[in-house]
């Protein structure tokens, strides 16, 4: 079959914003930014035809997908999804859930990460305690090359509908997961943290900063979001929301399970939640990285799962930035019916 054309333009980021990048995120943003279509989704400085590898990517209706902006719960859904989908087999979940059970789309085409950034991560691995490593190197240089597995495939993807296969949603099931922007700013700001290869040197008030102006990797959050809900009547999609899973993660639990064509007996159920309850969730080490720590690509003092909580953003925003951002997400939500939930009264 013949690859479609790339439709989006691919320009260079605006001058201030590449300084921006390059001044925040080195080493892993050493080579500058793009932004890509309309909205100018931002992503470090690749060949055009890598994104449109990815817009090409061959669709199978056997495969699942999970589609998220980062930071907005893609981990816990992959692990709830993925089981679900395999009645509930905790004994093939002990697995990493990337690459042994997930693609992530992006990643096997470096799509994310400078090759410079990573070439110096992947050096430092190779001449440090790598092969002591529980994942072995051969395991790391999978997550980083395109991989073609059987269906029914499990694929991750933080990109936008526009830039993912145009059938995507007349193909595969898809679960879109959107989080309230106040906590997804916060989880995003200790990502780039605990990732070394993205080495985010700022503060809280420079990552708030840049969030709101757009000027970080995978960003405009809104616009992602947006479209995604523009699209929730597609009979192939179901649209979650984090804040719908931390206040009944069973109902979110049975609401997937139905829109995977599976059947869990309550026992089933109950199992599932116990597994997925977020203190449970983040001692889990098929899920939590932690042997990447080994390869120097995550912070040793951090955790990749972080507190999951809703309402979070409270210990991190000043009265200011609480009034910045509401006037941003007001001006952002105009003409949809679109809204967020910041804080939850009680949560899973």
């Amino acid at each position: 079959m013949s690859s479609l054309p790339y439709p989006h333009q691919v320009r260079d980021a605006d001058p201030a914003t590449q300084e921006r990048v390059i001044r925040h995120l080195s080493p892993g943003m050493m080579d500058g930014a793009i932004q890509v279509g309309e909205d100018r989704y931002l992503y470090p400085k690749m060949p055009v035809d890598r994104l449109a590898t990815i817009y090409n990517y061959p669709l199978d209706p056997r495969d699942t997908w999970v589609v998220t902006m980062p930071k907005c719960g893609t981990t816990w859904t992959q692990e709830m999804v993925w089981l679900i989908a395999n009645d509930c087999d905790f004994a093939g979940a002990q697995t990493p859930l990337v690459p042994a059970r997930w693609n992530f789309l992006e990643m096997t085409y470096h799509a994310l990460i400078s090759d410079r950034g990573m070439r110096g991560i992947m050096w430092e691995a190779l001449t440090t305690k790598l092969w002591r490593s529980p994942w072995s190197l051969w395991t790391m240089v999978k997550m980083m090359r395109p991989r073609s597995y059987n269906p029914p495939r499990f694929i991750k993807s933080h990109m936008p509908f526009s830039m993912l296969p145009p059938r995507l949603l007349d193909t595969c099931k898809v679960v879109y997961v959107a989080r309230n922007p106040k906590d997804a700013l916060v989880s995003y700001y200790h990502h780039h943290k605990l990732m070394r290869v993205q080495g985010f040197s700022g503060t809280f008030e420079d990552f708030f900063n840049l969030f709101l102006e757009d000027s970080l990797l995978q960003l405009p959050f809104m616009s992602h979001v947006r479209e995604a809900w523009d699209k929730r009547g597609s009979a192939h999609m179901l649209f979650l929301f984090f804040e719908e899973m931390k206040a009944d993660l069973r109902g979110v639990i049975k609401r997937v399970a139905e829109f995977l064509g599976k059947t869990l007996t309550e026992e089933q159920v109950e199992q599932l939640y116990e597994h997925l309850k977020f203190d449970n969730f983040k001692k889990n080490q098929y899920v939590n990285m932690d042997p990447m720590k080994e390869f120097g690509v995550l912070a040793a003092d951090k955790s990749f799962i972080r507190k999951g909580k809703t309402g979070d953003w409270k210990n991190h925003f000043t009265d200011e930035m609480d009034a910045r951002m509401y006037a941003w997400m007001a001006e952002r939500l105009r003409g949809t019916d679109l809204s967020f939930q910041t804080t939850l009264k009680q949560q899973d």
